[in-house]
């Protein structure tokens, strides 16, 4: 009796956490949250005149001027700075995701992602920009702390709750989407690749790929491949 009342006790929480993460899904992916991002994007295009556009060939030259060894400050090379940036970009977002959204949508959605990315550039520049001002940096190019919720926290008002706020949801986003989503898609995809060469078992393969994934991770957070 007791085991039975706990049983219908958690599933009430979880259609109720069910309930709550749909409602909050439809807002932050439903139509307002899309049309005012594409304004953004508009509205920032025009206010910098077009600057991604019109730098962009700045764009491209720039992570290859700047050499190991180079004078200049900072901890990271440019090169490496867009390496980076290119991997952890390159993911959920740009193949799961568009895969998704074709599924759903159709071949137009892909005219429609690639639309707002392009006038999306402009937000993220901004982005970029502000969050180069307000981090803390020492004489000797160290930088002790930045991100996007320090120029969040600039905001009057509501700004420290919603700096807060946004680091705490992207603590949650770093293992549910950025952890385990990639890490299930490359597993899975080795899988299928293991399966059809005949090599490998279902479940063994899974885990393997998983490990090797977590390896290579902590060899690149412990900058192995550097020394």
């Amino acid at each position: 009796m007791i085991a039975l009342m706990s049983t219908i006790a958690l599933m009430s929480i979880v259609e109720t956490l069910v309930h709550w993460n749909e409602l909050l899904n439809d807002i932050v992916w439903g139509l307002p949250i899309l049309v005012t991002f594409f304004a953004g994007g508009i509205a920032t295009t025009l206010m910098l005149r077009f600057a991604e556009f019109r730098h962009f060939g700045t764009i491209l030259r720039t992570p290859w001027q700047f050499k190991k060894g180079a004078p200049g400050k900072g901890e990271v090379k440019p090169l490496s700075a867009l390496f980076m940036v290119c991997a952890a970009t390159i993911g959920v977002g740009n193949i799961a995701g568009v895969g998704t959204a074709i599924g759903i949508g159709g071949p137009g959605a892909l005219f429609w992602m690639f639309l707002v990315a392009l006038w999306g550039m402009s937000i993220k520049a901004c982005e970029v920009s502000l969050a180069l001002w307000t981090r803390k940096v020492r004489p000797d190019g160290t930088v002790i702390r930045g991100g996007t919720m320090f120029y969040i926290e600039r905001v009057p008002v509501i700004g420290p709750i919603l700096a807060v706020l946004f680091a705490l949801f992207a603590c949650i986003a770093a293992f549910g989407i950025g952890n385990m989503c990639q890490a299930n898609s490359v597993a899975e995809g080795a899988e299928y690749i293991a399966k059809a060469a005949g090599v490998g078992e279902a479940g063994i393969f899974n885990i393997r790929t998983n490990f090797s994934c977590a390896f290579r991770v902590v060899c690149v957070y412990s900058r192995i491949w550097d020394r």
